[in-house]
């Protein structure tokens, strides 16, 4: 009997195993470590990077002094504890503005977002007496306080200014007046600060009304009303008034753009502002301070004749950054327009010159002529800058946050002056610069752009290898990326390998020096890998393709390129259309015939070099073009056989080509390579389309169209007139990029939120017994239907004790863990939910290959507190597997009497208190925290008929309800009946007509006793 029982645990089917379609949701991801849209900046977020920091506050009301850091672009606040002794690329002690380190999506009123009082572009920084720390929520026009932040647990602002509430965000809510600011548009151009004077008042800078503002220290109180006015403005005659023009440099009284301020010790005020598009100033006021007043003293407008050359020690650029007091009130200025920070004396040294003086030091360059960022060098350094933003000085050291490198810096006094840097926050060493932190293990595919933010990224699967690779075109990073086995590859994974860079940590142009090479990339957008392992990547930024030889079988310490096409040598670059020539390599793809594709996206075409690849050599003509009728010609057209900026390509069995014609918002299909250019069709309704790919063996058509924030797949070729050319799958992305499948069918995509997302197959689950459908309890016999050969060739059964949690290479994960199987055929699986399965929510659930770390298909359950079920002859439907009083089988030719115990023997009971470990048989009687409900014929017995519920003894995980059968379960008119038999447990029903699962056992009328 118990091997009847096992047998119908194990290899009962309930489904025909069928085709499975792919996920809707991506199951693992590349370049982030969590599906989740949390961010969407390029590489790595978890607390000690920046992206483009803008601002850096000091709070020395404590010992030592906390550091703040405005990290503009990642939409927070990060904060030290210790100012003076961090570590390079420490990590932060406390974020502000986002729910934890790994959150970057801009937040506050009306974002979408949870948080009203999150941050959208902080730029400014500054700390009260008290330690409180106020924040320039630029994208939120508004000021936001935050008590005592390193003392506090969470960080919520107890005070905004600018705005009424803190639900409300527009520039000059109700009018620009004395409560207002206007910190937008163009956050990336123009700076915001805030400063207080020594009375304890508060000063913003507010650039867009053209204007300072005084908030006095009497509005700025513990329990101070929201949305307070201010008492004074400088650089306009009233409050309401906000005009702005470029004005005349002798002109002491207007304000154009101011972007910081300062006090020195007497509280003198210094602000800084542009006062043309190319040049800016520090204009002084001196107090008693009064709305209106002009200054007294000037910064940076030389009236030497001859002018001095365009960058000196005596001017600054256009849109400088923050000036500073330190030391004996010497004046710093920084320079974000040349890379560079100018030191000066303190005013009462000055000269009687009442528009310039001369700097006495300079940081970020070796002389006082010289702008160039990171001082022409191809790496940052630690006496380098780019595009420095703002500087903040305490004790005996310089904070400069370092916006174009993505760092702060901290700078020794020296004398008047400083020496380079000793300590960096941001980067883990001085000469690594990239935006956010880069370990291996992250992705940059965005830029922003005239137009706004946009992105390239490229995806190639060798699927020839035994180990097949996936390789990332990691563009903004000016790298590829090499991933050995993408069988294994798990979330958030570093890459195996790196082209283009000399490790895994830097990001340089043309690496190692700048210049064009067989080594280094500058924006590789593309990949394609031959039969033999070759990878070809499209260099768009040095307007060529190299071929780089098996990279994963190379032991060179430095990827080579063996071949160089679109260019006559490795170290030009010629852009003119020609036969030989590219301007901005956008898609590959290799014909069957080994010939190379290449779409130019710039010149608006597809060039077809003629394989094999063993015959390419450098600088080869094409020997065909498609979307112009020449290869000298280049313009856009939306006419049929023409391109319009053309990027992905890719080809079918059949070697028709199919080109992304981004400009043209289709896809342009045309006839089979091998024969003369011509358009075969066009597939339209996709919007800005950047990706295509074709799947091997299906020839299915995966889009990804870019500007619908989707990736569409469509039939074959053959059989899209059939289908009105529509998509037959839509899988939902953020800006799609790239597409491509592997080897197993499995999608991969890479998008504007600079991750690749990795979508499997799909799996069907259902109850073990029952064959009824999610949600399911613990202890639930789940049985998993795939497509044909979709786990494998072979069929196994379990044979021994523990239930081992390996059949035929195959297991099954829930939520990560393996669990006990007991069957698993090529279209079936079946196996047990542990005990320790949650009885809500959800759970994940993954078949994967042991051997390779392959994922065979996935799905997501719902839980339940139970999911009960009894096991069945066939199908999860008609005679129950049940045992009479006798252990006999019941059945038509066996009913159970009236007045005898039958057993029943189901699944999906729930938790059982003191149940045996998983997959192991219990050792004694194991009852159910519940009594269930058992309804026979037409009625529920009574509960003291239910004498057992709970673990079948000898059993693995099997349920097991002893009911004595009472004459009431015998239909009236007969001996014997097959009748209906259902199980409640927790008010849930193991089946019944209304489930179309109607579940029976036999009985018959109870024998007189012989007298």
């Amino acid at each position: 009997m118990q091997v009847l029982l096992i047998l119908l645990i194990t290899l009962v089917s309930g489904l025909e195993a069928q085709s499975v379609p792919l996920n809707k949701s991506p199951s693992r991801v590349i370049g982030q470590d969590t599906t989740l849209l949390n961010n969407l900046n390029p590489n790595l977020v978890e607390g000690r990077e920046f992206y483009r920091p803008q601002g850096v506050a000091l709070d020395t009301s404590t010992s030592p002094a906390g550091l703040y850091v405005a990290d503009t672009l990642n939409n927070r606040v990060l904060g030290f504890r210790n100012a003076a002794q961090f570590s390079n690329g420490q990590h932060a002690d406390i974020v502000i503005g986002q729910p934890d380190f790994f959150t970057t999506n801009a937040a506050g009123p009306n974002r979408g977002t949870a948080s009203a009082t999150g941050l959208d572009s902080p730029v400014g920084l500054a700390v009260d007496a008290q330690g409180n720390l106020y924040v320039v929520d630029a994208g939120n026009n508004r000021v936001l306080r935050y008590p005592s932040p390193f003392s506090q647990t969470t960080q919520t602002p107890n005070l905004v200014i600018g705005q009424p509430g803190f639900t409300t965000r527009t520039p000059n809510t109700g009018g620009a007046s004395a409560s207002t600011f206007d910190f937008t548009p163009g956050l990336s151009t123009y700076a915001a600060a805030l400063n207080f004077d020594p009375a304890g008042n508060l000063w913003v800078a507010d650039p867009l009304n053209n204007r300072v503002l005084r908030f006095p220290a009497s509005a700025l109180g513990p329990n101070a009303a929201n949305g307070p006015a201010a008492d004074l403005v400088l650089g306009q005659s009233n409050f309401s008034s906000t005009t702005g023009s470029i004005p005349d440099p002798a002109n002491l009284g207007v304000l154009n753009l101011p972007s910081s301020l300062a006090f020195d010790s007497v509280g003198r005020l210094y602000v800084l502002e542009s006062i043309s598009t190319v040049r800016g100033r520090v204009l002084v006021f001196t107090p008693p301070f009064s709305t209106g007043q002009a200054a007294t003293r000037e910064l940076g407008y030389s009236t030497a004749n001859p002018a001095p050359p365009p960058i000196s020690g005596s001017q600054f650029g256009k849109s400088p950054g923050g000036v500073f007091i330190y030391g004996n009130d010497n004046v710093g200025v920084v320079d974000t327009q040349n890379h560079r920070i100018l030191l000066f004396k303190p005013l009462a040294q000055w000269t009687f010159d009442l528009y310039t003086q001369d700097a006495i030091g300079v940081i970020g360059q070796a002389d006082f002529n010289s702008g160039l960022p990171n001082r022409g060098a191809v790496e940052a350094g630690a006496d380098r800058l780019q595009s420095p933003a703002a500087a903040a000085f305490a004790g005996s050291d310089l904070y400069v946050a370092d916006a174009g490198n993505h760092r702060v810096v901290a700078f020794p006094l020296n004398g008047d002056t400083f020496g380079p840097a000793t300590r960096v926050l941001g980067q883990d060493d001085f000469n690594l610069n990239a935006p956010n932190l880069v370990v291996g293990r992250e992705l940059d595919f965005s830029t922003y752009t005239s137009t706004g933010l946009g992105g390239d990224a490229g995806l190639a699967i060798d699927t020839h290898a035994s180990q097949p690779h996936l390789y990332i075109a990691d563009v903004y990073n000016n790298r590829v990326l090499g991933y050995k086995d993408v069988r294994s590859l798990q979330t958030g994974a570093q890459a195996d390998l790196v082209i283009g860079q000399v490790d895994l940590r830097h990001t340089v142009v043309n690496a190692p020096d700048g210049t064009p090479s067989a080594t280094g990339l500058n924006q590789p957008v593309a990949l394609a890998v031959d039969a033999a392992g070759n990878l070809y990547v499209a260099d768009r930024g040095n307007a060529r393709v190299l071929r780089f030889p098996a990279p994963f079988a190379s032991t060179d310490a430095v990827q080579t390129a063996d071949l160089v096409l679109g260019q006559s040598s490795f170290a030009t670059r010629l852009t003119a259309a020609s036969a030989s020539t590219m301007a901005a390599p956008a898609g590959l793809a290799i014909a069957s015939d080994g010939s190379l594709l290449v779409s130019d996206s710039q010149l608006n075409r597809v060039l077809d070099f003629q394989g094999p690849g063993a015959n390419f050599g450098n600088g080869m003509s094409a020997a065909k073009v498609f979307g112009q009728a020449t290869f000298t010609d280049s313009a856009p057209s939306g006419n049929d056989n023409r391109l319009n900026g053309p990027t992905g390509i890719a080809l079918d069995s059949s070697d028709r080509l199919y080109i992304a014609d981004t400009g043209n918002n289709r896809v342009t299909v045309y006839d089979p390579v091998n024969l003369a250019p011509h358009q075969a069709l066009a597939l339209g309704n996709v919007k800005n389309p950047r990706g295509v790919f074709i799947s091997p063996g299906f020839n299915e058509i995966f889009v990804a169209d870019t500007g619908d924030n989707q990736v569409l797949r469509y039939p074959a070729y053959e059989a899209l007139a059939g289908v009105n050319y529509a998509s037959n799958a839509t899988f939902s992305g953020h800006s799609p990029l790239a597409v491509a499948l592997d080897g197993f069918g499995n999608l991969y995509v890479a998008d504007l939120a600079n991750r690749v997302l990795i979508y499997f197959h799909a799996v069907a689950l259902t109850n073990g017994a029952n064959f009824l459908q999610e949600p399911y309890g613990p202890g639930t016999f789940l049985s998993i239907f795939g497509g044909a050969g979709q786990f494998g060739a072979d069929t196994r059964a379990f044979s021994t004790v523990p239930v081992p949690t390996v059949l035929a290479d195959v297991s099954v994960l829930v939520n990560n863990k393996p669990v006990p199987m007991y069957f698993v055929s090529p279209g079936q699986i079946n196996f047990l939910l542990p005990m320790t399965t949650p009885t809500s929510g959800g759970a994940n659930v993954q078949v994967v290959r042991p051997s390779t770390g392959q994922v065979l298909g996935e799905s997501a359950i719902t839980l339940a507190v139970a999911s009960p079920g009894l096991f069945t002859a066939s199908g999860g439907s008609g005679q129950v597997a049940a045992l009479n009083q006798d252990n006999s089988v019941n059945s038509s030719t066996n009913p159970a009497a009236a007045g005898s115990v039958i057993q029943l023997f189901g699944t999906g009971q729930g938790l059982v208190p003191n149940a045996p470990p998983d997959g192991t048989p219990p050792s004694g009687p194991t009852p159910t925290q519940a009594t269930p409900s058992v309804l026979l014929y037409q009625a529920f017995v009574p509960a003291a008929n239910v004498q057992y519920s709970g673990l079948a003894p000898s059993l693995v995980g099997v349920w097991q309800i002893n009911v004595l059968i009472p004459p009431a379960a015998v239909p009236v008119d007969k001996q014997t009946a097959q009748i209906p038999c259902v199980v409640l447990i927790d008010g849930i029903p193991s089946g019944g007509a209304v489930f179309g699962r109607l579940t029976t056992i036999w009985v018959k009328k109870a024998l007189l006793a012989t007298p």
